[in-house]
């Protein structure tokens, strides 16, 4: 994979698989990887975010998750991964990011979404989007609004019933919008007997949203794929 830093080209080594490779090259204004768990869903998300930030010096990007602890625990692990060392400073009490080449990443919960409000960014990133509130979407929509960017909004998901990931990116086709999907198998990288051991501990409606990425009423035992 290529990217551009100090506008000079670098190859890195970077696997993905063919559907994570078909989101992080999709140019789409607003687009969704809404996957089952372990899917690698928040990995391709990094992966974006690298891309992106490579080939747009000074650019100002936010990162999201539900919660403080999952942005702690998961998002910024998957980003510290696929970042390669040296390339970057992470100041951890401001929760900002600053790419060797004077772009940036803000990583901010959405707990509150009011507070989002502020900067005015190129591109935004919601990490397991399912779970945050759809005002945490639409503030950051808003501020899609930095000068001569490609402004771009990301989810990266696990589906949670029909909300509002699904009524954005699923319901019906619109414009801009673009939806990519896949099942946790589709990772090929998992550890051997992953998938296995869950199917024994899950039930058949369960799979199909932890395990398949598929829209899907719990309560009703009623599934609908995407």
């Amino acid at each position: 994979m290529a990217t551009a830093t100090a506008n000079k080209p670098v190859e890195l080594d970077i696997k993905m698989f063919a559907k994570q490779k078909a989101f992080v090259t999709d140019t789409a204004p607003f687009k969704a990887a809404v996957t089952g768990i372990g899917g690698g869903k928040s990995r391709a998300g990094a992966i974006d975010d690298l891309l992106y930030l490579s080939r747009n010096p000074k650019s100002l990007s936010m990162v999201t998750a539900p919660t403080y602890k999952m942005l702690t625990d998961a998002t910024l692990r998957s980003v510290f991964e696929v970042f390669p060392e040296g390339w970057y400073e992470f100041g951890k009490a401001d929760m900002q990011l600053k790419f060797r080449n004077g772009a940036e990443i803000l990583f901010r919960s959405t707990e509150e979404p009011e507070r989002l409000r502020g900067p005015n960014l190129a591109r935004f990133r919601m990490d397991e989007a399912a779970i945050s509130p759809e005002a945490a979407f639409l503030i950051l929509q808003g501020r899609l609004r930095q000068p001569e960017f490609p402004q771009q909004g990301i989810v990266t998901t696990t589906p949670k019933g029909f909300n509002w990931v699904y009524r954005t990116f699923a319901q019906k086709k619109r414009e801009g919008y673009s939806l990519h999907h896949w099942r946790t198998q589709d990772n090929i990288f998992l550890p051997p007997n992953f998938i296995t051991s869950l199917r024994g501990s899950y039930d058949e409606t369960f799979q199909a949203q932890e395990l398949g990425g598929e829209f899907i009423l719990l309560s009703g035992g009623y599934f609908q794929t995407v």
